[in-house]
């Protein structure tokens, strides 16, 4: 059964993570249209979006660059997140200045370069004059601000939406395959499983990634000495909005499947950063240390749309956020808006659109 024509879709979202919730805020928003969420137990797929530090940075230092669309991302991502702050009465959109170490002359060189043009990044950085950096540790070659970056917080998200849509019914510990098919009552369903569709993908040859990462909570006792900046230094040293505890990470392998911790993934977030603060405890402030499988596509952006329209017109998919989904994930379940619900665009936009891939084929 489907819903009469000019009628609202009933929509199903499989998956409780960031893109899952974004696309049921996306709807509601937009459309009026309050979606049910089916999510598996965490003890079967638990969703990166509950490890992730949820930081969000408009700079790529691999080749001093702004990220993808970074004015459109940064612009969507705080609309879409302040928003949520006041529909779920929690704080989640925070802005910390990333002070970034340089590794060497020739990279100070090109900052200062960028930063003195009219290159796409100089709107993005800024020297290191710019801010005081007294607590920010060895820089031998000097660093440089990112004014506008931060970190979203993803936990405050996840558990505030939930507790929402659990108090009206629309939440449900329960696992969707795509041979189940299209369950009674809807129209539609929204795959968000992350890493927990990769064997349905498959099938259409659209390759889900896992990517293992691990982060560490700190709590210092005495934080005096302790940097208010996001620091970057091959990982980085997040402190967090209640001023007292920080965030380290992140590792990355594409070896490992199970979100499991690692005593050397430990060993490796601590020992890079003291090479830049040699004189902080890391080892005796560890609260927490977690394991997540971050859902990455080929070209590390995400994948979007009905890889199936003419056998399963009613199956749509956002999944490969990746780890910019904070950026990208708005964009993603506005793409998926705009093209099957709202209908005020013809197609995806190319670079997300699930057909893009050589190895895509059609069932």
């Amino acid at each position: 059964m489907t819903s009469a024509a000019g009628e609202a879709p009933r929509v199903l979202v499989v998956g409780g993570g960031l893109a899952g919730l974004l696309t049921v805020e996306t709807l509601e928003r937009r459309s009026g249209v309050l979606a049910v969420v089916w999510a598996a137990a965490e003890s079967r797929h638990p969703a990166a979006s509950q490890v992730a530090a949820g930081m969000f940075n408009p700079v790529s230092f691999r080749r001093l660059l702004p990220v993808w669309e970074a004015e459109r991302h940064m612009a969507h991502a705080e609309e879409m997140y302040r928003g949520l702050e006041k529909r779920l009465g929690v704080g989640l959109w925070h802005e910390v200045p990333l002070f970034k170490r340089f590794p060497n002359q020739d990279y100070a060189d090109l900052w200062a370069e960028r930063l003195q043009s009219d290159h796409p990044v100089s709107p993005w950085i800024e020297s290191q004059d710019w801010r005081d950096t007294k607590t920010l540790g060895r820089a031998p070659f000097g660093g440089g601000w990112v004014p506008r970056a931060g970190y979203v917080d993803l936990k405050n998200l996840i558990s505030g939406f939930r507790t929402e849509l659990d108090a009206s019914d629309r939440w449900e510990t329960r696992e969707w395959f795509l041979s189940d098919g299209l369950p009674e009552g809807f129209d539609l369903v929204v795959d968000a499983r992350g890493v927990g569709a990769k064997s349905d993908l498959a099938a259409f040859g659209l390759d889900v990634r896992p990517n293992h990462g691990e982060v560490l909570t700190l709590d210092p006792l005495d934080g005096s000495a302790w940097p208010d900046a996001l620091l970057n230094h091959k990982k980085w040293l997040l402190p967090l909005a209640d001023g007292r505890r920080y965030r380290l990470g992140a590792t990355y392998r594409w070896d490992l499947t199970e979100p499991v911790t690692h005593e050397a993934a430990r060993t490796e977030l601590i020992g890079v950063m003291k090479e830049l603060r040699p004189d902080l405890a890391f080892d005796d402030v560890v609260v927490d240390h977690l394991a997540g499988i971050r859902p990455a596509s080929p070209d590390r952006r995400p994948m979007v749309g009905q890889p199936d329209p003419e056998g399963r017109p009613w199956y749509h998919l956002i999944n490969g956020l990746g780890t910019r989904g904070v950026l990208v994930g708005p964009r993603a379940a506005a793409e998926f808006h705009s093209t099957f619900v709202e209908k005020t665009q013809a197609v995806v936009d190319s670079e997300l659109v699930c057909q893009r891939f050589r190895t895509f084929k059609a069932r």
